[in-house]
C-alpha cells in the first residue's frame, strides 16, 4: 500500500497498526474479497473500510452517528466512494442477519463493554457476531479482555 493510503486507513496510530497489515496479509486470502460484503463497526474515519474497499470488497461503513464528510472525502480520494455506503448503526442494535462475509472493527469492543462485567462484555460479541457468515478469522490485541471467548 502507498504511504498516503496507510495514512488515511490508520489515521493518528499508523504507526502501530500499519505493522498489523502484513500479518494480516500472511493469514488472510486478500485476493478473493472482489464479491465479498464487508462490515465497518465504529468506522470513525472509515480507515478499515477503505482498506477493504481497495482490496474489492463492498463495505457498510457504519458509527454510532453519521460519518461527517471528512470521511466520505477519505474515500473519494482514493477512489473508492462507489464501494462504500455509510450508515449510523448502533453495534448493539445492528439491522442485519448472517448478510456479511466480513465483520471488522478498530478500538471498539472496549468501549462497549468498559463499565461492563466480562459475561456482559461476551453477549454483547456474539450478538454482534451473528450478523456475519461463519468468521475465520478474529484477531485481539493481547490485552483484550475477549481474548478466548469466542466459543465459549
Amino acid at each position: 500500500m502507498k504511504k498516503e493510503q496507510l495514512q488515511d486507513a490508520f489515521g493518528w496510530d499508523v504507526n502501530n497498526w500499519s505493522r498489523a497489515l502484513p500479518f494480516w496479509e500472511k493469514h488472510i486470502d486478500f485476493s478473493d474479497l472482489e464479491n465479498s460484503k464487508a462490515l465497518e463497526i465504529g468506522c470513525r474515519f472509515g480507515g478499515l473500510s477503505l482498506l477493504l474497499a481497495l482490496k474489492g470488497s463492498q463495505v457498510f461503513c457504519t458509527d454510532l452517528l453519521e460519518q461527517d464528510e471528512k470521511t466520505r472525502q477519505i474515500h473519494a480520494n482514493q477512489n473508492v466512494s462507489d464501494k462504500i455506503d455509510y450508515r449510523a448503526i448502533d453495534v448493539l442494535d445492528i439491522p442485519f442477519e448472517n448478510e456479511f462475509d466480513i465483520i471488522c472493527f478498530k478500538s471498539v469492543l472496549g468501549g462497549v463493554g468498559r463499565l461492563a462485567a466480562s459475561t456482559c462484555r461476551k453477549k454483547r460479541w456474539r450478538k454482534c457476531t451473528k450478523h456475519s457468515s461463519p468468521v475465520e478469522f478474529c484477531f485481539f490485541p493481547k490485552t483484550s479482555k475477549l481474548r478466548g471467548c469466542i466459543n465459549q
